[in-house]
């Protein structure tokens, strides 16, 4: 090595840009565009919008494009070989992530609203999410 600290290589789950707008899009696009000026890290996006995603994220992070399939197979098999097969230190999930680890888990449980309002969702909703979201704050390394 050249005296230099290897950079923290982080992936982030970019498929929330691949629809529509939301608090979630908002806080992943400040907290990497702040992260990715310090030159310990290498951002990784990952989505099927790449175009979208380069609209949102400064050009110092680079992307990963993944064709829209199953969002399952996308989570539990497509990430999980791209985090092997690159090495990351840490991949950044939205309330759900693969229950396979290959790196450092962060999860981010943006609201959890069904839990106090379950008049308000549906009932399968309900129980889906609750487990989901479960196994996956188990899972995390850092939980926010």
């Amino acid at each position: 090595m050249n005296g230099r600290r290897k950079k923290i290589k982080i992936l982030v789950d970019g498929r929330w840009f691949d629809n529509r707008y939301s608090g979630v899009t908002t806080s992943i696009k400040g907290l990497y565009n702040a992260l990715a000026l310090d030159p310990d890290f290498e951002i990784t996006v990952i989505g099927s919008n790449i175009e979208n995603l380069k609209n949102n994220f400064k050009s110092n992070i680079t992307f990963i494009h993944l064709s829209v399939r199953s969002k399952f197979k996308w989570l539990y098999y497509d990430i999980p070989k791209i985090i092997k097969s690159e090495k990351y230190d840490f991949a950044h999930f939205q309330y759900i992530c693969p229950l396979n680890r290959k790196c450092k888990y962060i999860v981010t449980l943006h609201d959890l609203l069904f839990l106090d309002y379950k008049k308000s969702f549906p009932i399968r909703f309900i129980i889906k999410n609750t487990i989901l979201f479960y196994l996956s704050a188990k899972k995390a390394d850092i939980l926010l």
